[in-house]
């Protein structure tokens, strides 16, 4: 016959051992998914964006302007395009902007980027390194026992100075 103190560990155990075992596969199902890299799809079109322009500085709010937003849709693929562009005004923007999170559900979406580049002082840096996303899966309905299975790919861009865009 078992001890009451074995079967207490047994009790409290067992669980505890489960539980670690699941957030394992969550944490390595969500490193797993990576995002790709490819050049713009030839079916967008190509919108040209006048960085240099400073017109609209003075209107910054939290420390940045929106300089473009675009969303092109291909019905034939099934493929939605984003191009955002920002110019960095003050130290707030730097803070305010040299993080990206892109939330994604790798159920039905494939996240890839095509570009990721700053322009200063009239020189293109490309920042576009794959291996610098970090892959992360936020259940904010967990505490109801709602599972979604979405992710985020979160890059802190370094190096992102005042006037940059």
């Amino acid at each position: 016959m078992q001890s009451s103190q074995s079967k207490l560990m047994k009790l409290f155990l067992y669980p505890f051992l489960f539980g670690l075992l699941i957030f394992n596969v969550v944490q390595l199902s969500a490193q797993s998914r990576r995002l790709q890299t490819t050049k713009e799809p030839v079916w967008i079109t190509a919108n040209t964006i006048d960085y240099t322009n400073a017109s609209l500085d003075n209107q910054a709010e939290d420390g940045y302007i929106d300089l473009a937003f675009e969303q092109q849709v291909s019905l034939d693929l099934q493929t939605v395009y984003y191009k955002k562009a920002y110019k960095i005004i003050s130290e707030a923007g730097i803070q305010n902007r040299s993080e990206l999170s892109i939330d994604f559900d790798p159920s039905h979406e494939q996240l890839t980027f095509h570009k990721l580049i700053i322009f200063r002082d009239g020189k293109v840096i490309n920042k576009l390194d794959a291996s610098k996303f970090k892959i992360i899966q936020q259940e904010s309905e967990l505490s109801r026992s709602v599972y979604n299975g979405a992710l985020s790919a979160v890059l802190f861009l370094e190096d992102v100075r005042k006037g940059d865009a």
